[in-house]
């Protein structure tokens, strides 16, 4: 936490109790550093090893889906739809670190074998029931779309030349024609863009008013909403439009607060967001129906999270402890029922 003179004097004057707050950790048979993804019943485990092997477990049968060089690091993202799988594969994670990395791109159908090269590139993403990847070149700031379902329906939209090169644009896919997009010029400011394929045209639905200012989108996965998520040193704001109408844009948070951002609206309902309160940082979830926040962590120090096919898992301190989901029975080892559940003693001052 940030302390200024004034908040010392006041903190003098405040007496304050320690509440521990306990959190489960999150309880697995395979190493939870080596885990990808686990599905909410269990049933479907992906994990990597360190021969530089991806594998896959379903139904008690192990396979390997991709085999890297020893100590590749692997990324398995896997949309609400659960077709389609995207998987990406660096080789060099120890050796070369960079925001403008290029890494192996694949795609396979969900719980099943088979996986298909696509491309290098950064910031995959599934769109449209899974039918459609993005991804950003960033050596020549291209986003590129695949069509996974028909072969000849590729696209690419072009990112600003003066952009500067640590930036990487966010994308979601209203249809297949209109698609929205954050672009930032020379100045840092960054911009909402809105695309019809097919006339060609553009629409601005939003820019900052300087640098510094992380703009994040999320569009639900039945299309009915769209979400803007506005970070900055100056506060932060969070809009919403019905997909189908965007010039009904309109704010339904705001905070002076700089938040830590990370949308999530994968939960019809709801929104997972980290929120700065008094310069700390926490997970909170935004009931969208009645725009009410709920504190959901009291750590203090949340600086990401795993939504992982609707368990919200929290890294800490080199592990990983469950906010909202339930441990999965067939994965934990039976042979060690009280390390499976181990608890994590987080502290938070609470007023007397």
């Amino acid at each position: 936490m940030k302390f200024y003179p004034l908040l010392l004097l006041v903190f003098f004057f405040n007496a304050y109790s320690i509440t521990k707050v306990k959190l489960p950790e999150m309880a697995t048979k395979q190493e939870v550093n080596n885990l990808r993804f686990i599905s909410n019943d269990g049933a479907v485990t992906y994990y990597q090893r360190t021969n530089g092997f991806l594998n896959f477990s379903t139904n008690y049968e192990v396979s390997t889906l991709l085999k890297g060089k020893k100590n590749s690091q692997y990324l398995v993202s896997v949309s609400p739809h659960k077709k389609k799988i995207i998987v990406t594969r660096d080789e060099d994670f120890y050796l070369t670190h960079s925001l403008r990395k290029d890494i192996d791109i694949y795609v396979g159908p969900y719980n099943s074998k088979g996986l298909e090269f696509i491309d290098k590139g950064i910031s995959p993403k599934l769109h449209l029931d899974d039918s459609l990847l993005s991804y950003y070149l960033p050596q020549i700031k291209t986003l590129k779309f695949k069509n996974l379902e028909l072969q000849g329906f590729d696209f690419k939209i072009s990112i600003s030349e003066n952009s500067p090169p640590y930036f990487t644009p966010d994308v979601v896919v209203l249809n297949k024609d209109e698609i929205i997009y954050t672009d930032q010029n020379q100045k840092g400011e960054t911009g909402v863009i809105l695309l019809n394929k097919g006339t060609k045209k553009t629409q601005v639905l939003l820019k900052t008013e300087g640098p510094f200012e992380n703009i994040e989108l999320c569009l639900h996965p039945e299309k009915k909403s769209l979400l803007i998520g506005r970070f900055s040193t100056f506060g932060s704001e969070i809009y919403q439009s019905a997909a189908s109408d965007l010039s009904k844009l309109g704010s339904i948070y705001s905070s002076r607060e700089m938040d830590f951002g990370h949308l999530d609206c994968s939960e019809k309902d709801q929104l997972y967001f980290i929120k700065s309160v008094e310069g700390d940082t926490d997970l909170f979830s935004y009931k969208l129906s009645s725009k009410t926040l709920k504190q959901l962590t009291h750590i203090n120090r949340v600086t990401n999270y795993i939504n992982m096919d609707g368990k919200l898992i929290i890294p800490f301190r080199g592990k990983y402890y469950l906010v909202k989901g339930e441990n999965n029975i067939p994965f934990v080892d039976l042979l060690d029922k009280k390390n499976s559940k181990k608890d994590i003693g987080v502290y938070t001052k609470e007023k007397k």
